[in-house]
């Protein structure tokens, strides 16, 4: 789509030598079944020349994403309110499962005004590059995260503002849940809640 990508629901397998499902200005996904196979993102939304477009919103769905690129990424808001997901990301050392901003490392900017906001859902997510990626902020306000990083100089945890837990279940392979990841330079990860 070169605009907006809504879909209400429904079966879809897409294979994709780019990405698998892609918005210009938004991409918004009620319910569905999903089985994505990318060569780049799988789930992508992007407005290079507008800041306030690029937003991804997923209210549920069952989710098989295999991507070379992040498997969901966002350069606007980025917000999971349920759903199912399992995220492969495994196109390189900074491929991330959930990518707020653009991504890459040369990029990084914190920025306060970008966030991804978890409100539900089960992720699972296997990535070379940081499991979850914000340029901004990182809100979990609840939902079950099972975040594998394969190292590399990454992190399951990356934000680049602040971040909170408020009621999630997360569990990383490198302890960034807990505050003791974050890439060189990035913010670690705190999980919010008293230890």
């Amino acid at each position: 789509s070169k605009d907006e990508l809504t879909i209400t629901g429904g079966t879809y397998t897409v294979t994709a030598a780019r990405h698998g499902l892609s918005g210009n200005d938004s991409v918004a996904v009620a319910n569905g079944s999903f089985a994505i196979t990318s060569g780049k993102d799988g789930i992508h939304a992007e407005n290079a020349d507008d800041a306030s477009k690029g937003f991804l919103y997923i209210a549920d769905g069952s989710f098989a994403v295999d991507a070379q690129g992040d498997a969901v990424s966002a350069s606007g808001e980025l917000q999971i309110d349920g759903g199912s997901y399992t995220l492969t990301a495994a196109g390189g050392a900074d491929s991330s499962g959930m990518d707020f901003g653009f991504g890459k490392q040369d990029r990084f900017a914190a920025d306060g005004t970008c966030f991804i906001t978890i409100n539900g859902g089960t992720i699972t997510i296997v990535s070379d590059g940081d499991s979850i990626d914000s340029n901004g902020n990182l809100t979990v306000n609840g939902g079950t995260l099972d975040l594998t990083c394969s190292g590399n100089g990454n992190t399951a945890i990356d934000t680049n503002g602040t971040d909170a837990n408020n009621g999630g279940d997360v569990t990383t392979n490198d302890g960034s849940e807990s505050g003791t990841g974050g890439m060189g330079g990035e913010k670690p990860r705190g999980n919010g809640k008293e230890d």
